[in-house]
């Protein structure tokens, strides 16, 4: 069906992810919701990341980052498989949490605003995570509201 050899003819036995996490609406102002992505160092597969995106009902600034070191593992999610007839479970882990501290440790690597009620969106770009690799997002909410906080993340798993 697809080119031999292309990212799309390596994702059709199954390998096309989601996953998103979704905060409670009790989030204190200045807290950053963590969100980490890792693909494990036995995997033997890289994950090409091509959309992430924060949507929040407050103003707030999401930051990307390249290996953090901080252990997120309070909220385990499930990626969604968008194969629907597929099975086929995802090599990487996810988690979210909440701290008054930012992701530590590997490099910072983009730094966006986001408007309260104003999802920003990112799919231009494309993040590879080959095995032994994580992804980590932080949103810092600003303003005093009722602070809820979504995150968002699409991905490819090639060999």
């Amino acid at each position: 069906m697809f080119p031999q050899g292309s990212l799309f003819s390596l994702t059709q036995g199954g390998y096309v992810w989601s996953a998103d996490a979704q905060t409670a609406s009790t989030l204190s102002l200045n807290t950053y919701v963590r969100f980490k992505i890792t693909n494990p160092e036995n995997s033997g597969r890289t994950l090409a990341i091509y959309c992430l995106g924060v949507f929040s009902n407050n103003t707030g600034t999401l930051q990307v980052f390249k290996n953090p070191t901080t252990s997120v593992t309070t909220n385990v999610i499930t990626p969604v498989n968008l194969n629907a007839a597929s099975t086929n479970a995802s090599v990487a882990t996810l988690a979210w949490d909440t701290s008054a501290s930012n992701l530590s440790g590997g490099s910072l690597i983009r730094r966006y605003g986001f408007s309260a009620n104003s999802p920003i969106e990112f799919s231009k770009e494309i993040y590879l995570l080959p095995p032994g690799n994580s992804l980590g997002m932080t949103a810092l909410l600003t303003l005093t509201l009722a602070n809820q906080a979504m995150a968002h993340l699409t991905w490819v798993e090639v060999q």
